[in-house]
């Protein structure tokens, strides 16, 4: 977002670990000694420990590829040839790898890099030896015996930080719900829901139908119980939900805020990108990333926070702060910005929403 920070290369200096470069070679040859030189001259504090190429045509073009390595000095720790197999589809939001099973592109994948790579030499020149104490100190974190709930769905929900789970196994008793599943009904002593994100879009018609658990939930934020719902969970809690290609499609969703979220081909366009805001006297980070856009929404739900672009830049991304529930469709990174203090309770204030 600002030259090189945050970037790959930022990464490996502060943890000081190797970079493999993986270098596509599809229609190149010896150019790509000019990028690869680039690479390993443009930042003497980033270690280039060797280069992979990919996409690599037949023996002539491997050939080719090797002696760049060797007029460079660098090792190539192997050349991957085009392989239709390992082509892999699109899908939203990124690459479908949900093929499983004996022909997964997973295993045929694995299969072609202990063929076509050095491995050996690989794990030879990337390992690093590490001081680690006997006993790695955690942070402790008292069980407060809160009971949490956590919606959890392959596809509808399916975007949750493990660092996340982490948190909330420290502050008492998890359970994972699926809210298509229309026999689960929140109890009354649940202490924390949480909607996380994921693709309620591709499944809005089961999400609509399963209406048990959804005025579940939403009984349970009116009664003021305590929430936080990210980009997907978000969507889960408006009052419609579009989709479709070529014909719009509409669905009931939640209901506890009044907008219409559309994920409608003709009306998505990509928002993306690093965000902040304050609450409650806490700056709050986080990422977006996510084709849906909100389309209508009530003159009176007014966002509660400014969102600004990792460059500082404000953006009209909403944050919605009905009763005790914090909606938004920013994935907030909590531990690092303190925001799980928001769950920890305090002496005569069990919640600081």
């Amino acid at each position: 977002y600002d030259r090189s920070k945050g970037s790959s290369a930022e990464i490996a200096k502060v943890l000081r670990l190797p970079v493999v470069l993986v270098v596509s070679a599809k229609a190149a040859a010896y150019s790509l000694a000019a990028m690869i030189k680039g690479y390993v001259d443009f930042d003497p504090q980033v270690e280039v420990a060797g280069v992979i190429f990919n996409q690599v045509g037949g023996d002539r073009h491997e050939e080719m590829l090797r002696e760049i390595c060797e007029d460079l000095n660098i090792l190539c720790f192997g050349c991957l040839r085009k392989y239709d197999v390992l082509k892999e589809e699109s899908r939203h939001l990124g690459l479908d790898f949900s093929r499983k099973g004996k022909g997964s592109i997973t295993q045929t994948m694995m299969k072609e890099l202990e063929r076509q790579l050095d491995i050996e030499l690989l794990l030879e020149m990337t390992r690093r030896s590490v001081d680690v104490p006997d006993k790695l100190e955690r942070r402790k974190r008292v069980l407060t015996n809160m009971n949490i709930w956590i919606a959890r769905n392959k596809e509808s929900f399916s975007f949750i930080y493990a660092e996340h789970l982490e948190w909330l196994n420290g502050l008492g008793k998890v359970t994972y719900f699926d809210p298509e599943d229309n026999s689960v009904v929140l109890p009354d002593d649940v202490d924390i829901l949480y909607l996380p994100g994921g693709y309620p879009e591709n499944r809005a018609r089961q999400l609509s139908a399963a209406t048990n658990v959804m005025n579940s939930i939403k009984d349970y934020i009116e009664r003021g119980g305590y929430t936080l719902a990210e980009c997907g969970g978000m969507m889960y809690l408006t009052s419609v939900l579009m989709t479709g290609t070529d014909t719009r499609m509409e669905y009931n969703m939640a209901g506890v805020l009044p907008v219409k979220v559309s994920a409608f081909k003709g009306d998505m366009r990509l928002s993306l990108g690093y965000r902040s805001f304050e609450f409650r006297g806490m700056k709050i980070r986080g990422h977006e990333f996510h084709y849906s856009q909100v389309i209508e929404s009530d003159e009176e739900l007014t966002s509660a926070a400014q969102v600004y672009n990792a460059k500082g830049q404000p953006v009209n991304t909403p944050v919605y702060h009905y009763k005790n529930l914090i909606a938004s469709y920013t994935h907030l990174y909590w531990g690092e910005t303190g925001f799980m203090r928001l769950f920890e309770p305090v002496p005569g204030n069990p919640f600081l929403f």
